[in-house]
């Protein structure tokens, strides 16, 4: 019970980490414009960078995970999340900028395959409350990453909330290495050229690319509309952003959609 109970944290707390640096860089882009004497448009191609690499590297994360083990993969994408979260700060800025930025993202996107392996594996009498504290770990690093990032920014500068950020990334790595269950079981084999065929994959993918390109496009221009807001003002306003996708969930509760409940 008890390692179960630990297994559960730790998930939670890689979700979280997966998303609170990520969520933390659009408060943060007036800022770095400012400091590394960047352009809108290259200052707006940060983030753009960073939605490539985690629609680039999904399907390469679920090879790995085949390859070199789920819980190993996992264990270097979050040490990688925090090694390039502080690499964001290095000189030269302009270059650490966007390199620091995709790898981090990449860092994300090759860990949640495998993490999705995991969740099966070691709950499989818990499926759905394993999967509904991970999404919550998400969420919670949405909310935030996006929401406490101004006032720690304002505080301290964006590179030190950078590397908080990466601090937190760091212990949870040292976690998971530390007290997740060790096991050989190799990740089931990944049916690329089967899920490529599947016609609810290629509607999902456009979903969630349309979703990304409104909130991102979004996020990325409203910091620059508020300059000269207070961090609160900055913070709450991210706030309501990032509790807009929430609303439809409720929504659908309410609604017999037979086309989700058949998936």
């Amino acid at each position: 019970m008890r390692r179960t109970v630990i297994s559960l944290g730790l998930v939670w707390l890689t979700a979280f980490n997966l998303r609170v640096i990520l969520f933390a860089i659009p408060p943060s882009l007036p800022a770095i414009r400012s400091d590394l004497g960047l352009s809108f448009s290259a200052t707006g191609s940060i983030t753009a960078v960073a939605v490539l690499m985690m629609g680039a590297a999904s399907i390469p994360g679920a090879l790995l995970a085949t390859r070199y083990g789920a819980r190993r993969l996992v264990a270097l994408c979050c040490a990688g999340l925090a090694i390039f979260t502080i690499t964001i700060t290095l000189p030269p800025g302009v270059f650490w900028v966007f390199a620091g930025s995709a790898l981090l993202t990449l860092s994300i996107a090759l860990a949640q395959p495998p993490l999705a392996v995991l969740i099966r594996r070691w709950f499989p009498t818990a499926i759905t409350r394993a999967s509904n504290l991970y999404g919550n770990g998400l969420l919670m690093g949405n909310v935030l990453g996006a929401s406490l990032s101004p006032y720690i920014s304002r505080a301290i500068g964006w590179r030190a909330m950078f590397i908080v950020w990466a601090a937190v990334a760091a212990v949870g790595a040292l976690l998971w290495i530390r007290f997740t269950p060790r096991d050989r079981t190799a990740a089931p084999p990944a049916h690329i050229g089967a899920v490529l065929r599947d016609p609810r994959v290629w509607q999902v993918a456009a979903l969630f690319t349309f979703q990304n390109l409104v909130y991102y496009t979004v996020a990325t221009w409203v910091p620059f509309l508020l300059i000269g807001r207070s961090a609160g003002y900055v913070a709450t306003t991210f706030l309501f952003l990032n509790f807009f996708p929430i609303v439809p969930l409720f929504a659908l509760s309410f609604i017999r959609w037979l086309y989700a409940l058949s998936t």
